[in-house]
């Protein structure tokens, strides 16, 4: 769940493995949610990859932008898409 006793949320660079933003393009995703958890030893764990995540309550207790992030990639992917198949009236 969303809750547990004595657990934070921070935000981590991931060195030496492929970036969760690349694991969800091999997936054939352009966004994911992806479950990831952090071993006191270093070592990442995948829980699970969600193509619908809700990101509001990591962004808001990591403090990361999130949401904009999102919205610039989409817009970036529209546009993108517009140049290469204009509208036709």
């Amino acid at each position: 769940g969303e809750s547990g006793s004595g657990k934070s949320l921070l935000a981590h660079t991931i060195a030496g493995i492929l970036s969760p933003a690349a694991r969800s393009g091999r997936l054939g995703l352009d966004f994911a949610g992806i479950d990831l958890k952090l071993a006191p030893d270093g070592e990442v764990f995948c829980f699970e990859v969600n193509p619908c995540p809700a990101y509001t309550y990591y962004e808001a207790n990591t403090g990361q932008p999130i949401a904009r992030a999102l919205a610039g990639y989409l817009d970036a992917a529209s546009r993108a898409a517009a140049t290469r198949w204009p509208a036709t009236a």
